[in-house]
């Protein structure tokens, strides 16, 4: 997996993990995970930085719900505000932040099936460098099944 931090070329290896009706590329050193979770009946598997917990990918499957349910429930639960949900295609980008000055993005995507995904990063302002940088790339490797 190859991420561009501050302008150079960082290769790490990773590892194919195949979830529930998914597959997501996770870099081999430095994350642990999966925790395995459910809230309000959304299973979610979710990987934390081995260097600063308040780091994390995660993952949730939002069944029998379009692209467009899942991300709007998704963005209800997660405490973040986001600038726009109602401009753009449901299943584009969108960052939000917290009281805490943390940012959230996320995009969703639809499953096989009747179900959506909702795949998620979150770090604090002063990651943002080289986080902000390594988590996009991380979650462009989701693939639905």
């Amino acid at each position: 997996m190859t991420f561009f931090v501050e302008g150079e070329e960082e290769a790490l290896p990773a590892t194919l993990y195949v979830g529930d009706g998914y597959s997501l590329y996770i870099p081999d050193e430095d994350w642990d995970g999966p925790e395995q979770s459910t809230e309000n009946g959304v299973p979610t598997d979710t990987w934390v930085s081995a260097f600063n917990s308040d780091v994390a990918l995660s993952v949730s499957r939002y069944g029998d719900m379009t692209v467009t349910e899942a991300r709007d429930a998704f963005a209800q639960s997660s405490g973040y505000e986001f600038e726009d949900l109602m401009g753009g295609s449901p299943g584009d980008l969108l960052t939000g932040t917290n009281e805490k000055g943390e940012y959230l993005s996320f995009f969703v995507a639809a499953g096989g099936g009747a179900d959506s995904y909702a795949v998620s990063w979150r770090y604090p302002a002063e990651a943002a460098e080289g986080f902000g940088a390594r988590l996009p790339t991380i979650a462009e490797t989701f693939l639905a099944s």
